[in-house]
C-alpha cells in the first residue's frame, strides 16, 4: 500500500510543470568587491581574491566567507597544487608585489618571490608535475616567465621576450603555453626552448588559456572570441558560435567548457565548443573576471564590483564512474535543457518535446544509452549496439512522456555515467 501511494505521488509530481529556476545566486559577501581571481582546493574550499581587498575563503560552498589575510592586496591570480598548497600573485603597497604561498589553507602566508613594488605580475599556473609558472609584463627590471621546481622556495627566469604574458598553462610531457598580445608562446621541452604562433590569431590581449583531456588547447581573447588548437599551438582556429569579448575560461571534469565575458555573462559548451548556451539567469549584466568549480561541483563567478555568484545547483552531478576515469569518455548535458512544449527553444517560438544528447567514445565497445524516470523505471532505450570510437549525437523525442525530471545513462565497457534532464509541457 505504501509503495502504491509513493507511485501515485511520484507520478503526480512528474505531471506538474516545473518552474524555471535561476542558474545563478548572489553570495552573501561584500557586494562591492571586485573578484579578479578564484581558486578551489582538494578539500572543497573556495578562495576569492579581491582588488585591493585581500583574500576571502569559504568552506561551505560559498554560504559564508572569512578574511584569509593579505588585506589591501590586489590578488591578480591564484592556483593550488595537489597537496592543497595555495599560491597567489599580485600587487600591494603594504606587502609589495610578488608570489605568496600558504601551506595551511590560507591560515598563514610566506612571500616566496619578491618583486618589491613592481606591478607587472599577471598570472600563475601549477603544472601536474608540481612545477609553478608565472608570467610578467615586460619592463627593463622584471619581465618574462619564471619557474619554481621546489614548491615556490626558489625561482628561475626561464624565458625573456619584449611581451606581456597574460596566462600560462601546461600539458603532460613538459609542454608549456603562454599567451601574450596576439601570440601564443610554446615550449615543448619544459621551458628550455620557445617558439610562438600568430597563425589564425587576431591582434588582441589573450587573458586565459586551458587544456582539455584530449590535449586540445582553448584560449579566451579580448574582443575576438575563443580559439582552439589541435596541434600544440602551431595553428589556431576561431570558434564563432560564442561571443567576442572574454576574460576567463575553464573546463570541468566532464569536459564542459565555461567562458566568462566582459559584460555579456557566461557561455557554456557541452560539445567541445561546437555550440554554446548563455548562462545569465540570476546574474544580470555583470563583467565576469574569474571562474572556478569546487569539488562539490558548484560553479563560481567572480565579478567586477559585484562580488561572487554561485550556480544554484552543482554543474557536475549524478556521476558514477567505475574502472575508467572519464578521460576521453564524455557524456554531455542534453541541449536544450529544460526542453519541451512548455519551453521556448525554436526560432518560431514553438516548443518541441525533443532534445539532443551527445557523447564521445575513445575505444570500440558495446554502448547503451538509456532513459529512466525518477522511480528507476526504464522509459526509452536510445542506443544498444557496438560502436566505434568517435562523437555521437542522439535525438531524444519525449512525446508521450509527462513533465518532470528524467535520468539518462551511458554505459559502455566499464564506464557508467548518468545525467538529469527536465521535460516541460
Amino acid at each position: 500500500m505504501i509503495y502504491r501511494i509513493f507511485m501515485v505521488l511520484s507520478l503526480v509530481l512528474l505531471s506538474v510543470p516545473l518552474q524555471a529556476q535561476d542558474f545563478w545566486q548572489k553570495l552573501t559577501m561584500d557586494s562591492h568587491l571586485s573578484i579578479y581571481s578564484l581558486a578551489t582546493d582538494p578539500a572543497g574550499a573556495v578562495y576569492a581574491g579581491g582588488y585591493g581587498q585581500g583574500l576571502f575563503k569559504s568552506s561551505d560552498d560559498g554560504v559564508s566567507w572569512d578574511s584569509s589575510g593579505l588585506a589591501g592586496y590586489w590578488i591578480v591570480d591564484m592556483d593550488v597544487n595537489e597537496q592543497g598548497d595555495l599560491f597567489l600573485v599580485g600587487i600591494g603597497n603594504t606587502y609589495g608585489s610578488g608570489v605568496f604561498r600558504s601551506v595551511d589553507h590560507g591560515g598563514t602566508w610566506d612571500k616566496v618571490l619578491n618583486l618589491n613594488n613592481y606591478g607587472g605580475i599577471n598570472c600563475i599556473h601549477v603544472a601536474r608535475d608540481g612545477s609553478i609558472w608565472i608570467g610578467l609584463n615586460y619592463s627593463s627590471d622584471y619581465n618574462g616567465i619564471y619557474r619554481s621546481t621546489d614548491n615556490g622556495t626558489t625561482w628561475d627566469k626561464i624565458f625573456t621576450d619584449t611581451q606581456n604574458f597574460y596566462a600560462v598553462t601546461s600539458k603532460e610531457g613538459g609542454k608549456i603555453f603562454a599567451t601574450s598580445y596576439g601570440r601564443i608562446y610554446t615550449s615543448l621541452d619544459n621551458g628550455q626552448n620557445w617558439s610562438y604562433s600568430e597563425q589564425g590569431l587576431s591582434s588582441s590581449e589573450i587573458p586565459a588559456i586551458t587544456v582539455n583531456n584530449s590535449g586540445q588547447i582553448f584560449t579566451a581573447s579580448s574582443g575576438y572570441g575563443i580559439y582552439l588548437s589541435d596541434d600544440d599551438g602551431a595553428n589556431w582556429n576561431r570558434i564563432y558560435s560564442a561571443g567576442p569579448d572574454f576574460s576567463s575560461i575553464l573546463i570541468d571534469k566532464n569536459q564542459t567548457i565555461y567562458a566568462g565575458t566582459r559584460g555579456s555573462w557566461i557561455y557554456r559548451s557541452e560539445d567541445n565548443g561546437e555550440n554554446w548556451s548563455l548562462l545569465n539567469s540570476g546574474l544580470g549584466n555583470q563583467y565576469v573576471l574569474s571562474l572556478a568549480i569546487n569539488t562539490n561541483g558548484y560553479l563560481f563567478s567572480g565579478t567586477d564590483t559585484s562580488g561572487v555568484y554561485r550556480s544554484v545547483q552543482p554543474v557536475v552531478t549524478g556521476i558514477r564512474e567505475h574502472g575508467i576515469q572519464p578521460g576521453n569518455f564524455i557524456l554531455s548535458q542534453n541541449y536544450p535543457n529544460p526542453f519541451g512544449e512548455g519551453h521556448y527553444i525554436s526560432r518560431q517560438g514553438r516548443g518541441n518535446p525533443a532534445t539532443v544528447i551527445s557523447y564521445q567514445l575513445p575505444v570500440s565497445s558495446f554502448t547503451k544509452l538509456t532513459v529512466y524516470n525518477l522511480l528507476g523505471e526504464k522509459v526509452r532505450t536510445l542506443v544498444s549496439k557496438e560502436q566505434t570510437p568517435g562523437k555521437y549525437k542522439i535525438t531524444f523525442d519525449a512525446r508521450g512522456l509527462a513533465s518532470g525530471v528524467y535520468i539518462y545513462q551511458l554505459k559502455t565497457g566499464n564506464f557508467i555515467q548518468s545525467r538529469k534532464m527536465i521535460l516541460l509541457r
